[in-house]
């Protein structure tokens, strides 16, 4: 009396049990791979961010004390031309010198960027490199 001839054999259904499994094993092995991998990349990247704002709030820190000095010399310049009876205004970007014969003259400044204060590669000679 034959028991599971031909496609239900027990070899055969062995073998499809065995295949069925390593499918499932090896989905789960690849899910895992590629999560393991993903997290990897997502703790490089918030590493790198987090050293980043640490760089932006340092250069914030040095940009507000910079700001304080500017203030002060400010105040400074304003005070002395007070004294010589020279009225300074500050308005934006617009500078106003007002003497006290009633002659003003306003000045809006040049802001240089980083770029123009950077010279170009190869564009400095010696003589721009001397100290006057």
């Amino acid at each position: 009396m034959p028991v599971f001839t031909g496609l239900f054999s027990w070899t055969s259904f062995l073998y499809m049990l065995i295949l069925l499994c390593l499918t499932v094993g090896g989905f789960a092995v690849i899910r895992f791979g590629y999560y393991k991998e993903l997290m990897a990349r997502l703790k490089d990247t918030n590493e790198i961010l987090m050293k980043q704002i640490e760089a932006l709030t340092l250069r914030v820190a040095e940009l507000e004390k910079r700001e304080a000095v500017n203030l002060g010399v400010i105040d400074t310049i304003t005070q002395a031309l007070s004294k010589k009876n020279i009225k300074i205004t500050i308005d934006g970007e617009m500078v106003t010198l007002t003497s006290s014969s009633g002659v003003s003259s306003s000045i809006r400044p040049r802001i240089k960027t980083a770029k123009s204060l950077t010279p170009a590669p190869g564009t400095l000679s010696k003589k721009d490199l001397e100290q006057p």
